[in-house]
Protein backbone atom coordinates (compact mmCIF):
# COMPACT_ATOMS: atom_id res chain seq x y z
CA UNK A 1 0.00 0.00 0.00
CA UNK A 2 2.77 2.43 0.90
CA UNK A 3 4.71 1.95 -2.31
CA UNK A 4 1.57 1.91 -4.45
CA UNK A 5 2.02 -1.58 -5.85
CA UNK A 6 -1.17 -3.16 -4.51
CA UNK A 7 -4.06 -3.52 -6.88
CA UNK A 8 -6.53 -2.93 -4.05
CA UNK A 9 -7.83 0.51 -3.07
CA UNK A 10 -6.04 2.22 -0.20
CA UNK A 11 -9.45 3.22 1.17
CA UNK A 12 -10.54 -0.39 1.17
CA UNK A 13 -7.42 -1.50 3.05
CA UNK A 14 -7.83 1.27 5.63
CA UNK A 15 -11.52 0.46 6.13
CA UNK A 16 -10.76 -3.19 6.74
CA UNK A 17 -7.85 -2.46 9.06
CA UNK A 18 -10.26 -0.38 11.10
CA UNK A 19 -12.80 -3.22 11.15
CA UNK A 20 -10.05 -5.66 12.13
CA UNK A 21 -9.64 -3.46 15.23
CA UNK A 22 -5.90 -3.21 14.77
CA UNK A 23 -5.70 -0.93 17.83
CA UNK A 24 -6.52 -4.04 19.88
CA UNK A 25 -3.74 -6.14 18.35
CA UNK A 26 -0.62 -7.03 20.34
CA UNK A 27 1.54 -4.02 21.22
CA UNK A 28 4.34 -4.86 18.80
CA UNK A 29 1.92 -5.01 15.86
CA UNK A 30 0.16 -1.79 16.88
CA UNK A 31 3.48 -0.02 17.34
CA UNK A 32 4.64 -1.21 13.92
CA UNK A 33 1.54 0.18 12.21
CA UNK A 34 1.79 3.46 14.15
CA UNK A 35 5.40 3.75 12.96
CA UNK A 36 4.33 3.10 9.36
CA UNK A 37 1.60 5.77 9.50
CA UNK A 38 3.99 8.34 10.96
CA UNK A 39 6.88 7.57 8.61
CA UNK A 40 4.60 7.50 5.57
CA UNK A 41 3.05 10.86 6.41
CA UNK A 42 6.44 12.45 7.06
CA UNK A 43 7.78 11.04 3.78
CA UNK A 44 4.88 12.34 1.73
CA UNK A 45 5.20 15.84 3.18
CA UNK A 46 8.95 15.87 2.53
CA UNK A 47 8.86 15.36 -1.24
CA UNK A 48 6.82 16.63 -4.16
CA UNK A 49 5.99 14.85 -6.26
CA UNK A 50 6.52 11.99 -3.93
CA UNK A 51 7.26 8.37 -4.54
CA UNK A 52 4.99 7.38 -1.64
CA UNK A 53 1.73 8.87 -2.90
CA UNK A 54 -0.10 12.15 -2.77
CA UNK A 55 -0.95 13.79 0.52
CA UNK A 56 -4.67 13.25 -0.16
CA UNK A 57 -4.15 9.53 -0.71
CA UNK A 58 -1.98 9.11 2.38
CA UNK A 59 -4.17 11.32 4.59
CA UNK A 60 -7.27 9.37 3.67
CA UNK A 61 -5.56 6.08 4.43
CA UNK A 62 -4.06 7.03 7.78
CA UNK A 63 -7.08 9.04 8.92
CA UNK A 64 -9.35 6.05 8.38
CA UNK A 65 -6.93 3.59 9.93
CA UNK A 66 -6.34 5.78 12.99
CA UNK A 67 -9.84 7.19 13.31
CA UNK A 68 -9.27 10.87 12.61
CA UNK A 69 -7.40 13.64 10.88
CA UNK A 70 -6.28 15.91 13.74
CA UNK A 71 -2.73 14.66 14.43
CA UNK A 72 -1.95 14.44 10.74
CA UNK A 73 -3.36 17.87 9.97
CA UNK A 74 -1.43 19.33 12.91
CA UNK A 75 1.81 17.96 11.48
CA UNK A 76 0.94 19.31 8.05
CA UNK A 77 0.29 22.77 9.49
CA UNK A 78 3.71 22.68 11.22
CA UNK A 79 5.48 21.50 8.06
CA UNK A 80 6.33 24.70 6.24
CA UNK A 81 8.17 23.37 3.20
CA UNK A 82 7.63 23.85 -0.50
CA UNK A 83 6.75 20.16 -0.85
CA UNK A 84 4.13 20.29 1.92
CA UNK A 85 2.59 23.43 0.45
CA UNK A 86 2.45 21.94 -3.05
CA UNK A 87 0.71 18.88 -1.63
CA UNK A 88 -1.67 21.27 0.14
CA UNK A 89 -2.49 22.98 -3.16
CA UNK A 90 -3.26 19.60 -4.74
CA UNK A 91 -5.33 18.49 -1.76
CA UNK A 92 -7.37 21.70 -1.77
CA UNK A 93 -8.02 21.30 -5.50
CA UNK A 94 -9.05 17.69 -4.88
CA UNK A 95 -11.38 18.64 -2.01
CA UNK A 96 -12.98 21.46 -3.95
CA UNK A 97 -13.49 19.37 -7.09
CA UNK A 98 -17.22 18.98 -7.70
CA UNK A 99 -18.00 20.36 -4.23
CA UNK A 100 -16.55 17.33 -2.43
CA UNK A 101 -15.56 19.42 0.61
CA UNK A 102 -19.20 19.98 1.54
CA UNK A 103 -19.51 16.31 2.58
CA UNK A 104 -16.12 14.68 2.27
CA UNK A 105 -15.87 11.15 3.60
CA UNK A 106 -12.77 8.99 3.73
CA UNK A 107 -12.50 5.24 3.44
CA UNK A 108 -14.04 2.64 1.20
CA UNK A 109 -17.00 2.45 3.57
CA UNK A 110 -17.12 6.21 4.33
CA UNK A 111 -15.60 5.54 7.75
CA UNK A 112 -14.41 9.07 8.51
CA UNK A 113 -16.46 12.18 7.86
CA UNK A 114 -13.55 14.46 6.99
CA UNK A 115 -15.39 17.75 6.46
CA UNK A 116 -15.93 18.61 10.17
CA UNK A 117 -12.18 18.40 10.87
CA UNK A 118 -10.81 19.48 7.51
CA UNK A 119 -12.88 22.61 6.91
CA UNK A 120 -11.95 24.48 10.12
CA UNK A 121 -8.35 23.36 9.72
CA UNK A 122 -8.15 24.82 6.22
CA UNK A 123 -9.57 28.10 7.50
CA UNK A 124 -7.07 28.17 10.38
CA UNK A 125 -3.94 27.92 8.24
CA UNK A 126 -1.56 30.85 8.10
CA UNK A 127 -2.24 33.41 5.42
CA UNK A 128 -0.75 32.60 2.05
CA UNK A 129 -0.78 28.82 2.38
CA UNK A 130 -3.99 28.62 0.35
CA UNK A 131 -4.54 30.79 -2.70
CA UNK A 132 -7.13 33.56 -2.61
CA UNK A 133 -9.60 31.91 -5.00
CA UNK A 134 -9.65 28.49 -3.31
CA UNK A 135 -9.79 30.16 0.11
CA UNK A 136 -12.84 32.13 -0.98
CA UNK A 137 -14.59 28.90 -2.03
CA UNK A 138 -13.66 27.26 1.28
CA UNK A 139 -15.10 30.23 3.18
CA UNK A 140 -18.34 30.02 1.15
CA UNK A 141 -18.64 26.32 2.00
CA UNK A 142 -17.91 27.00 5.67
CA UNK A 143 -20.34 29.85 6.07
CA UNK A 144 -23.08 28.60 3.78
Amino acid sequence: MVDGTLSVSHGWIASWLLRARWREWPAAERDALDAVWSAWWTAVLDAYPGEVGSASYVLETIAVATGGLAPWLDEWARTRTEAADRHLDDAVDDCLFEGRLTDLRFGFLDDVHATPELLPWLLSLEGGRIGAEPLELIEIIAHG
